[in-house]
C-alpha cells in the first residue's frame, strides 16, 4: 500500500510512533487480500507475524489465555449452586470453548 494512502487512513500519531510497524502490517494485509488462496499466508503465520510485531511471545499469549480460562472456570464453579445439573456444566464448557480458543 502506498505511503500516501496510508497517511490518509491512519491517525498521524500512529504513523509517527510506529511507522515501521505500520508498513509491515499494511504489507501483511495486502498479502492476506490475495485472491489465490495458496498465495495468502495461513492464519497461523499471520498470528505469528503480528505477535512478533507486538513483541509478545506466543507462549506468553497462550499462557495468559489458559490463566484466564481457569479464572473463569473457577468463578463459574464458585457461583454454581449445588442443584445444578451436568447439562449446565456442558453448556458452560461450550460457552467457554467458544470464547477461549484451544491452545496448541
Amino acid at each position: 500500500m502506498s505511503e500516501d494512502k496510508l497517511s490518509k487512513i491512519l491517525d498521524p500519531q500512529v504513523i509517527l510512533e510506529r511507522a515501521e510497524d505500520v508498513d509491515l502490517v499494511a504489507a501483511l494485509a495486502v498479502q492476506c487480500l490475495r485472491l489465490n488462496g495458496h498465495a495468502r499466508p495461513t492464519m497461523k503465520k499471520v498470528e505469528m507475524r503480528l505477535q512478533r510485531l507486538s513483541g509478545e511471545d506466543s507462549n506468553t499469549v497462550q499462557g495468559s489465555k489458559i490463566e484466564l480460562y481457569h479464572d473463569v472456570s473457577a468463578q463459574m464453579s464458585i457461583t454454581k449452586d449445588s442443584s445444578s445439573s451436568k447439562q449446565c456444566n456442558i453448556e458452560e464448557d461450550a460457552l467457554l470453548s467458544t470464547s477461549f480458543p484451544r491452545c496448541r
